[in-house]
């Protein structure tokens, strides 16, 4: 089984996500894969998020300095942030770069600064952001969902991806896992009801989190409804049709 790409993109409807896992290899390997990736992409806007930069195995700065050689030639709008606080270097650059302290802080800002798409057109169908990590889960809500033809459903692995994808797709509702990989959905959540970019989608939150302290907590950060894992299916349609009933009504 080889080795996963240093390089992973996620197409947002006209943005892409490029995310560079720094420390899983060489960095020359990196650029080199950053550069065919790039020259891939067809989309009007390009947000480069940088992991675990100070794993690079060569000079950070001259990482950095490669990484935005590669950035200029790009002829559409680039964002870029990393988490570690080591991008002054790149601050003289005529690209816009962020320098937040938080994927939290990133997601917020590239949000206010990078998001101006209207929204798909309203349609028949039932608009919902699943926003989970654990493949087995997310498969599970994509099968149950594709049982009916009133969803458009689409998907997302990060707290960061699901804040993007709920500022372009618009969603009516948001399945919205809490124990996240990068940002937890409590976070998430916040950061999405404070913004005016993504409209006012109904969020389920679902987690395993089951003590009452948790779950109070969870609702008052502004979710609709609560589900506890493992759940059943019919319970999570019945809460899924009373929140949308309630936004027709």
């Amino acid at each position: 089984m080889g080795m996963e790409s240093p390089v992973d993109v996620r197409v947002m409807e006209d943005m892409a996500v490029v995310r560079l896992a720094c420390g899983s290899a060489p960095s020359s390997e990196i650029v080199r894969t950053l550069k065919r990736k790039l020259g891939d992409l067809r989309v009007s806007k390009i947000v480069l998020v940088m992991d675990d930069i100070r794993k690079v195995d060569a000079s950070i700065t001259s990482f950095i300095a490669a990484v935005d050689d590669l950035i200029k030639e790009v002829p559409n709008p680039v964002i870029v942030f990393e988490s570690s606080g080591l991008f002054e270097s790149m601050a003289g650059s005529t690209r816009p770069y962020l320098f937040p302290r938080s994927e939290s802080e990133a997601l917020d800002r590239v949000s206010e600064k990078f998001i101006s798409a209207p929204g798909p057109a309203e349609g028949e169908k039932t608009r919902v952001l699943i926003i989970e990590d654990d493949k087995d889960v997310m498969e599970f809500l994509i099968d149950l969902l594709a049982t009916e033809d009133r969803f458009d459903v689409r998907t997302a692995s990060t707290g960061f991806e699901g804040g993007l994808a709920t500022a372009y797709f618009k969603p009516h509702l948001i399945l919205l896992d809490i124990m996240l990989p990068d940002i937890d959905g409590r976070d998430v959540c916040r950061i999405l009801r404070g913004n005016q970019h993504v409209g006012n989608p109904k969020i389920i939150a679902i987690t395993a989190l089951s003590r009452e302290k948790d779950v109070s907590e969870i609702i008052s950060v502004g979710v609709d409804d609560y589900l506890g894992k493992p759940f059943r299916m019919n319970v999570l349609l019945k809460k899924i049709d009373r929140l949308i009933s309630k936004e027709g009504g």
